[in-house]
């Protein structure tokens, strides 16, 4: 089972910080899952117990009487990397820790930061975060993300950020429009990549039949050659379509202090994206065309277009 499994295809998932007040984010993010029309169990976490949205609320994930596949994050850093042991205890598979103020922050981020993986390395929890708005997987109808969309269009593009921000906007653009509309499948931001990362998401979408396009928006590669040895094998049958900021000094400090996230030398970049088949778009217009493109019409056959 590859990393992103559990966290695209959970088959139950329990949200850390359900609230009852409709105006904090544990509400948000819990009434966006079950508006979604998710099939598996849901389990609100909140230490009060109780009930939240109609559903029963359990004082830790250590309390739900069923398996739990994937859990999502919404809680003072200062809880993150216990919760996560208690999930490794619970035999969770997969987290989406939505709480920010970890790596890509300066003084005690880093000191939670070195926690947070410890925690993942113990319990043997896949991750992806912190500082992400989560995930969606259109064809599980789950939208366990912080975006307003409630139309939205299933097709074979899956696409993975490293900033929140740009598939939560981008996704309400594209869902908005009323013509030429692109559809995906399946969405998910990784935030800081504390565990699963671009080359985590390339083996999922090369073993997973639904995806026939992968788009990727990435502030830096932290696996440079496992990177495009695995891209130049999936590219084959599914074509990679990547936006990457930072080509400038400015841009490149930009993404740092965003995700912390360390740059990657942009003509290096650009040299091995040609020699390994990726195609790079320039522009988020550039990128939505490409993906656009390869959705609606099949692999050309040759250099010719």
């Amino acid at each position: 089972m590859t990393g992103f499994k559990p966290l695209l295809e959970p088959r139950s998932v329990a949200v850390v910080g359900a609230s009852a007040d409709p105006k904090k984010s544990g509400n948000i993010l819990l009434k966006s899952i079950l508006d979604s029309g998710y099939e598996g169990e849901v389990y609100p976490i909140n230490p009060r117990g109780g009930e939240i949205l109609g559903r029963k609320a359990y004082p830790s994930v250590l309390d739900v009487p069923g398996e739990i596949d994937l859990v999502f994050f919404l809680l003072p850093r200062e809880h993150v990397a216990g919760i996560v042991e208690d999930c490794g205890k619970k035999g969770v598979k997969g987290a989406v820790i939505i709480t920010a103020g970890f790596g890509e922050v300066p003084g005690d981020g880093i000191r939670y930061d070195a926690e947070l993986r410890e925690a993942i390395r113990k319990s043997g929890v896949r991750c992806i975060g912190p500082n992400t708005i989560g995930m969606a997987n259109a064809h599980r109808h789950l939208i366990g993300a912080f975006v307003a969309t409630s139309d939205w269009l299933v097709g074979g593009v899956s696409i993975m950020a490293q900033t929140g921000n740009f598939t939560g906007c981008m996704a309400n653009q594209i869902m908005d429009q009323e013509f030429q509309r692109l559809g995906i499948g399946k969405s998910i931001a990784v935030g800081n990549k504390i565990d699963l990362d671009e080359v985590d998401f390339l083996e999922y979408c090369r073993d997973d039949p639904e995806t026939d396009v992968i788009g990727l928006y990435l502030e830096s590669i932290r696996r440079p050659r496992d990177f495009f040895s695995i891209a130049q094998e999936v590219k084959r049958e599914k074509p990679i379509v990547v936006l990457k900021p930072g080509r400038t000094e400015v841009g490149a400090r930009v993404s740092s202090a965003h995700t912390g996230a360390l740059a990657t030398d942009d003509r290096i970049f650009d040299a091995a994206c040609r020699q390994y088949g990726i195609v790079r778009a320039r522009t988020i217009e550039g990128f939505l065309a490409t993906l656009k493109g390869f959705s609606f019409q099949p692999l050309p056959q040759g250099r010719r277009v």
